[in-house]
């Protein structure tokens, strides 16, 4: 319906793509040189938000749970529902609650 009243309307022909992403976690860790690591390991997918907060962004639950379980000894992988700045002293009080990221990509 959009596509067909912009076009019609407008003029503008757009057209929708899937997603490379499905899953953002926001991520901390104790020290800055393990979150610094990961970041450089998986530079691909991950950006930070509005917050300059960094974010891990998975393909699909596989990825995320695959990604946690070999990041767990040093890294948090966490969702919020409502707006919170992570300060390095908030680390110990993870997880935050759940919300739905808005991030910007690093490339």
């Amino acid at each position: 319906m959009l596509k067909v009243r912009l076009s019609e309307e407008y003029g503008l022909d757009i057209s929708f793509e899937q997603p490379e992403f499905q899953l953002a976690r926001w991520i901390a860790a104790a020290d800055n040189k393990g979150l610094e690591d990961f970041v450089q390991a998986n530079y691909s997918s991950c950006a930070e938000d509005l917050d300059n907060d960094k974010v891990f962004m998975a393909r699909n639950q596989f990825i995320l749970d695959y990604t946690r379980e070999r990041a767990l000894e040093f890294l948090s992988l966490t969702s919020r529902t409502r707006r919170t700045r992570l300060r390095p002293s908030s680390i110990s009080r993870w997880p935050p609650q759940s919300r739905v990221p808005s991030v910007r990509s690093h490339h």
